[in-house]
């Protein structure tokens, strides 16, 4: 083993082209070192357990392999990692790359201004962004809370987009970004996104359907996840009355021109509306498909 001075020596005499590449060993390896540490220690926060037969009890461990421990469930014979069954499995890019793609994501940078941040190709960058999206939709809908009490009901719109479609449907036409719908008010042109949250910060949004919303759509936005004797709040809006009817749900309209009745109002939801598009906007544009 060399002393410490030897090894002051050896690195003195490197050239910078040397000392460069040392760097980037001695960083990779700390990086993993930390990467699987910080990975298991979150994924298996609960315990170790077998994502493919949920097995916890005969669990053992099974070597290593690119620095992160390996294990197999006894029961099903599989074998897996802290990666196994997460938006990391068979990525070769270490966690920081993708937190720090996942902070490009929230700052609505687009794909291929976070693909130069992160050092990534664009295709890959395009693959990351829909990956991390499906995993936290699936998330959300396994762990949604159940609206209840007073919930404000609102529907806002985007304009129906085939961003990066190569066959457009027959008889569509491209536009250009930003041009406006050609027919007026609501229309099929116009993508209605149902939003409703309640005064505990539950949300849920999701699209209903194209153009104005009927109260079939909201039975299907809406269908197992209010609790009851919940108290909906929205505008004038003729579909929600035949929906609480349906559904049972208490309903406070505001009338056109006013604001609030009492302690109801929709100012919460118009506020997401208004964050919503904020954030739809940065991206220059979402294909319909991925909204």
């Amino acid at each position: 083993m060399p002393t410490v001075n030897e090894l002051k020596r050896l690195v003195e005499s490197l050239s910078q082209s040397e000392r460069n590449q040392l760097q980037d060993i001695l960083a990779d390896s700390g990086e993993a070192s930390y990467s699987a540490k910080s990975l298991e220690d979150s994924r298996f926060s609960n315990g170790i357990s077998c994502p493919k037969c949920g097995c916890v009890e005969n669990i053992v461990k099974f070597g290593k392999y690119k620095g992160l421990q390996r294990y197999k469930c006894k029961d099903c014979s599989a074998t897996f990692t802290a990666k196994s069954g997460s938006i990391f499995y068979k990525s070769t890019k270490s966690l920081d790359t993708w937190e720090k793609y996942a902070d490009c994501l929230l700052q609505g940078m687009s794909i291929r201004k976070s693909a130069q941040i992160c050092g990534i190709s664009i295709p890959t960058s395009f693959f990351w962004r829909h990956k991390i999206l499906e995993v936290i939709g699936n998330a959300l809908d396994k762990k949604q809370p159940k609206l209840k009490g007073i919930i404000e009901s609102d529907e806002t719109f985007f304009r129906v987009s085939y961003k990066g479609t190569r066959k457009l449907p027959e008889g569509r036409m491209a536009h250009r970004r930003g041009e406006k719908a050609k027919k007026r008010g609501l229309s099929k042109e116009q993508v209605c996104v149902a939003c409703g949250l309640d005064r505990q910060g539950s949300v849920l949004s999701k699209i209903s359907n194209l153009g104005k919303v009927s109260s079939a759509d909201l039975v299907r936005v809406y269908s197992g996840k209010v609790e009851k004797d919940s108290i909906f709040c929205t505008d004038s809006e003729k579909a929600y009355v035949r929906f609480a009817v349906q559904k049972g749900y208490k309903l406070i309209q505001i009338e056109r021109g006013k604001h609030r009745l009492g302690v109801y109002h929709i100012n919460h939801v118009n506020a997401f509306h208004n964050n919503l598009k904020r954030f739809i906007d940065k991206f220059r544009g979402i294909s319909t498909k991925y909204l």
